[in-house]
């Protein structure tokens, strides 16, 4: 985790990087130091959202083209639906509890903020392995991401002439952008390594850049208010698969999928 020192516009003053190790991909997570137990918090949230529907989908997968597995969905094809799925869980339960678990190990450094009784108590109930590196030592595999994240989101901050609260949100946009960039050290993209899939790049716009952002028909409660206004791009909604914009106006953040950007000009190296 890194202090970042200045609060960002949601009160967060630190932020957790998760780095997958094969793949190299990223995840951040902005948080307030002052609430106890926030990286235990955090870090439990990711296995349950992330790890395991992650996995979920393997298991999908590997029923329906691993060859071993073939018989037994002509065995149960005459059955209900649901009973075909239990009894294919059942007979596979060793692949699908190897797999749901995911997660097997992670690493952090000796500090105690992971070495603490709620910590290990969470990652015994996931049935994880916990390794630390030794005292004083820090993970240098985190570290050289937080390096680099941080270095960056310095310098959007900077081009943009955006102040230092909206950190999180360009830092955020950072990682997206790197996960979807080439990677050296994989030689390979992060994202494409993880889902096997090529990344959508279409959509990726300058952070902190300037918009005319529409108004959605439901964010308008009478006809006579403004039908757009000028945004700051502070990162991407991949939920809702729309942009995150704030209005200077209102000081509130809003999601929308219609905007014309106007992006600084780009200067020549």
């Amino acid at each position: 985790c890194c202090d970042m020192c200045t609060p960002d516009i949601h009160g967060n003053n630190q932020f957790l990087i998760i780095v997958d190790r094969a793949t190299k991909y990223v995840w951040l997570r902005p948080f307030d130091n002052r609430e106890d137990g926030a990286i235990v918090d955090i870090v439990e949230e990711w296995i349950t959202d992330v790890v395991r529907p992650y996995h979920a989908h393997r298991i999908n997968h590997r029923i329906l083209e691993d060859e071993t597995l073939t018989t037994l969905k002509y065995r149960y094809k005459e059955t209900d639906k649901r009973k075909r799925l239990k009894l294919l869980l059942t007979d596979t339960d060793l692949m699908v509890q190897d797999l749901l678990s995911g997660l097997k190990m992670i690493r952090t450094d000796s500090g105690t903020e992971f070495l603490n009784k709620k910590m290990k108590l969470m990652l015994a109930k996931h049935k994880v392995n916990h390794r630390t590196t030794a005292r004083e030592v820090k993970d240098a595999t985190a570290e050289s991401h937080i390096r680099r994240v941080t270095t960056l989101t310095r310098t959007c901050l900077i081009a943009a002439g955006l102040k230092k609260c909206f950190w999180s949100g360009i830092a955020d946009m950072v990682v997206h952008t790197l996960n979807r960039s080439h990677n050296a050290s994989i030689d390979g993209v992060p994202y494409s390594e993880m889902f096997g899939l090529k990344p959508n790049l279409s959509y990726l716009r300058q952070p902190g850049c300037i918009a005319l952002c529409h108004r959605m028909d439901e964010q308008r409660k009478i006809k006579a208010e403004e039908r757009a206004f000028i945004g700051v791009l502070i990162g991407y909604d991949t939920t809702s698969r729309s942009w995150l914009f704030f209005n200077p106006a209102t000081g509130r953040e809003v999601r929308t999928i219609h905007a014309t950007f106007h992006e600084r000009p780009r200067e020549a190296h």
